[in-house]
């Protein structure tokens, strides 16, 4: 069992002023800016070291985590990025507590089901406990603090879901009893999560809340990406919950691997830009042929894409849009016009040569149920009109 650190004689315990606004406290915080250059990596470093300098405080924070753990298994050590798993705590007798950290994204339970496969091949699986740490709450958990997930194999996982703020509260006591330097570092730390919670999840989606009006500008602080990015997430929530499940990815697997008839759903980041992608896998074997619905910024993307393959990219797309078998924008309220002008430059934009799309631009008052469900509309289209793509496609190999 690793010994706790003796911090007797570091400098004394420093006051944290946890009573100032979230932006205000975190523009003064040097731990808020020491987590600026890789925001998952930081907390994921930071938990490892508290855990391996004060195991027992530790121990005693997470307890209502690590209910299959015996209260006997001495701590042996916190290690970082083992089996691409951010945090893997091991005791003695094989039992482990498995951490995933979301700093930047909304947690999915494909996700944790594809974490849990890769679980169920170590070894004594039944002797890991999971906890999926999140800045934002993951629904899926609803109302409790876990979630039990099938690995595959006759193996089950019971996923504990704790918050930033869950874990601040965790961490209360023992920045109550840890003196000195460290401790005057951990109060700060708890402070900033606090806050970052707080910013973040006030600048979520409310529900009636247009999706693209922004609560504030946070460039200060350098978390308007963590912000859009989280908005987005919660837009491929809501799509998710209204397709089925059988056909939908949210797992991150490369799309290219996908079958006919897969959906694959992500947010991402591009110039300063949130954005969601919905990929719907219609001629694997051409390349794959993606048809697809993009959002940035408030922008509405009909596209098509291929990588790799035979067919001609953009024959495909001007006979879809000639036969109204896509690019069709009349589900679209609003005066926008769509884009291209064809007069000046052809019905398409592009990306490279893999990527065309049309676009228009959406209202601005729609707010995140009005949204997801005008893309399940777009998505049950192109679920009708597949044969009539596929044959598409296949005229033009």
């Amino acid at each position: 069992m690793i010994e706790e650190k003796d911090n007797s004689m570091t400098r004394t315990d420093c006051v944290i002023n946890q009573t100032k606004q979230p932006v205000e406290y975190l523009k003064g915080s040097p731990v808020f800016a020491m987590s600026l250059g890789a925001k998952e990596l930081f907390h994921s470093n930071f938990l490892a070291w508290f855990w391996n300098n004060y195991s027992g405080h530790a121990m005693a924070a997470f307890s209502g985590w690590m209910g299959g753990i015996p209260k006997q298994a001495a701590f042996k050590a916190a290690e970082r990025e083992k089996n691409n798993f951010d945090l893997t705590i091991s005791f003695s007798g094989d039992h482990k507590l498995v951490i995933e950290n979301k700093v930047k994204a909304v947690p999915s339970k494909a996700q944790l089901e594809e974490y849990s496969r890769k679980l169920s091949n170590e070894k004594h699986p039944e002797k890991i406990e999971c906890l999926m740490l999140s800045l934002t709450p993951p629904r899926f958990c609803g109302t409790g603090k876990s979630i039990t997930i099938d690995g595959g194999g006759n193996r089950n996982f019971t996923w504990g879901c704790m918050s930033y703020c869950q874990l601040a509260d965790a961490l209360q006591e023992a920045s109550n009893s840890i003196t000195g330097y460290d401790g005057c570092i951990l109060k700060d730390y708890i402070a900033s999560i606090r806050a970052l919670s707080e910013l973040v999840n006030n600048s979520l989606v409310e529900q009636g809340q247009s999706f693209f009006c922004e609560s504030g500008d946070f460039s200060d602080l350098r978390i308007t990406d963590v912000i859009r990015k989280l908005r987005y997430g919660q837009l491929v929530e809501a799509v998710s919950a209204k397709l089925p499940t059988s056909k939908t990815d949210l797992s991150g697997k490369d799309f290219l691997k996908g079958s006919h008839g897969d959906v694959f759903l992500h947010s991402f980041m591009t110039r300063s830009l949130g954005g969601f992608d919905l990929k719907y896998i219609v001629s694997p074997e051409q390349g794959p042929f993606v048809v697809g619905i993009q959002i940035q910024g408030s922008d509405l993307r009909l596209f098509v894409e291929t990588i790799g393959g035979k067919v001609n990219l953009g024959n495909v797309a001007e006979e879809l849009l000639n036969k109204k078998a896509w690019f069709d924008f009349s589900q679209v309220c609003g005066s926008g016009n769509i884009r291209p002008d064809s007069q000046k430059k052809g019905n398409f934009l592009k990306f490279g040569g893999t990527f065309l799309y049309r676009a228009k631009a959406l209202p601005k008052n729609m707010n995140l149920e009005e949204l997801s469900d005008l893309v399940v509309k777009f998505a049950t289209q192109i679920e009708a009109k597949k044969q009539d793509i596929q044959e598409t496609i296949n005229n033009f190999c």
